[in-house]
C-alpha cells in the first residue's frame, strides 16, 4: 500500500485560499437571498398599502355617489321641517293662517306628546329616529269642499311632514245654510306630524297606527 504524505504547510494555504473563495463566492448569494426577501416584505406592505388606499378610495367615491343623490331630498326635508326638532308653532301657523283665509266658522287642536314611531319600514333606517306627533283636530265647516281645500293648504305649506289617519264629518244642524260663522258641518280628524332626527334620548315607543 503506497502511503501519501500530506505537505500541510501547503495545504493550509489553498485551504484557505479555498475558504475565502468560498466566502466571496456566498456572501452574494446571502446578500442577495436577504435583499429579495425584504423586498418581498416590502412588496406585500405596499399592496397592504394600496388595497387600504383603494378601498378607501371606493368608500370616499361612494359617499360621494349617495351625497349627490341625496342631499337635495335631505335639504328639502330639512326646510320643510321634517328634519329636526318638531315644529309645532309653524304647524298651528299655518292652520290658523288657512282657517282664517277660507273664513272656516271654528277651529280647535290639541297635540299629543310626541312619542317615536315604530313601523317596519321603519326598522332600517340607519340609526335616525322618526317620531311622531298626534293630533286633534276639530273643524266647524260651511260645506264638504272646506275639508279637503284645508289639508290641501297643509300639503302645500308643510309638504310630507303629515299624515290623516281618519276624518269623521256630521251635520252640525238640520239644514244647509251660508250663515257667516255659523258650522253646517262638524268634522273630527287625526293626524300625525312626523319629524326625523338622530337618536340622542329613548323615548316611549308606540306600534304603528296606521
Amino acid at each position: 500500500m503506497t502511503r501519501f504524505d500530506i505537505d500541510w504547510p501547503y495545504m493550509r494555504t489553498a485551504l484557505i485560499v479555498l475558504a475565502v473563495a468560498l466566502l466571496l463566492s456566498t456572501g452574494p448569494l446571502i446578500a442577495s437571498f436577504l435583499y429579495a426577501t425584504n423586498a418581498e416584505r416590502e412588496y406585500a406592505a405596499e399592496t397592504i398599502n394600496r388595497n387600504t388606499l383603494r378601498s378607501k378610495l371606493r368608500t370616499i367615491q361612494n359617499d360621494r355617489i349617495l351625497i349627490d343623490r341625496y342631499l337635495e331630498p335631505y335639504l328639502q326635508l330639512e326646510q320643510s321641517g321634517m328634519v329636526g326638532d318638531e315644529q309645532r308653532i309653524n304647524w298651528i301657523d299655518t292652520l290658523q293662517a288657512a282657517a282664517k283665509r277660507m273664513k272656516l266658522p271654528s277651529m280647535r287642536y290639541r297635540i299629543a306628546a310626541q312619542e317615536q314611531f315604530v313601523a317596519t319600514y321603519t326598522e332600517n333606517a340607519s340609526g335616525l329616529v322618526v317620531n311622531a306627533s298626534r293630533m286633534e283636530l276639530n273643524l266647524g265647516l260651511l260645506h264638504e269642499g272646506d275639508l279637503p281645500h284645508l289639508l290641501s293648504e297643509l300639503s302645500q305649506n308643510v309638504p310630507d311632514t303629515f299624515h290623516v289617519k281618519r276624518c269623521n264629518i256630521q251635520r252640525a244642524r238640520g239644514q244647509f245654510k251660508y250663515t257667516p260663522k255659523q258650522a253646517n258641518l262638524n268634522a273630527n280628524c287625526q293626524l300625525l306630524w312626523f319629524t326625523i332626527q338622530p337618536p340622542t334620548e329613548v323615548v316611549e315607543m308606540v306600534e304603528d297606527p296606521i
